[in-house]
């Protein structure tokens, strides 16, 4: 059998990215873009059903994909926060003021307009440099509480338990 035969009759793969561990990077990105935008894997699958694809990936992929962008995003931002506080004790040395007290200012925001929005975020930021020196987000539900509040009990919602509240 000729090698132009067997590549017909077989089934050959090329791959468009790179494979990054166990998984591949056009997924990561094609994920982080839709989470930028706020959708998730529903409305992925419904996206790729419109213009022909497959859908995209299954909901512990999808999981597992999520939780990795989550990292790498906690894992930036932590760097970029901690470099930002290093700036603004240099700005305070420079004033001749103590560099462990800082004046910072605050700001905060609401998902909706009014008091009826359940996610919020606040930032400081700090006085010399003008440089966001850290941002919490709070929410008042938690998708993980709704699916663990019907399993109480067996010894799986303690070990998530006891991970959730460390």
């Amino acid at each position: 059998m000729s090698e132009e035969s067997s590549i017909l009759d077989g089934e050959n793969t090329l791959h468009s990215c790179p494979l990054i561990i166990s998984g591949f990077e056009i997924k990561r990105r094609f994920f982080f873009a839709l989470r930028l935008l706020g959708i998730g894997l529903g409305s992925a699958k419904k996206f790729c059903g419109i213009i022909d694809l497959p859908p995209p990936v299954a909901q512990k992929s999808y999981d597992a994909i999520v939780k990795n962008i989550h990292w790498g995003c906690s894992t930036v931002s932590t760097v970029l926060f901690r470099k930002a506080v290093m700036e603004e004790r240099e700005a305070l040395k420079k004033e001749g003021l103590n560099e462990i007290e800082f004046t910072v200012s605050g700001d905060g925001s609401w998902k909706k307009r009014g008091f009826a929005s359940l996610i919020g975020l606040a930032s400081l930021i700090g006085w010399y440099t003008g440089k966001i020196l850290d941002v919490l987000v709070k929410s008042s539900s938690c998708k993980s509480c709704e699916y663990w509040e019907d399993k109480i009990g067996p010894a799986e919602y303690e070990e998530w338990k006891a991970e959730y509240d460390s």
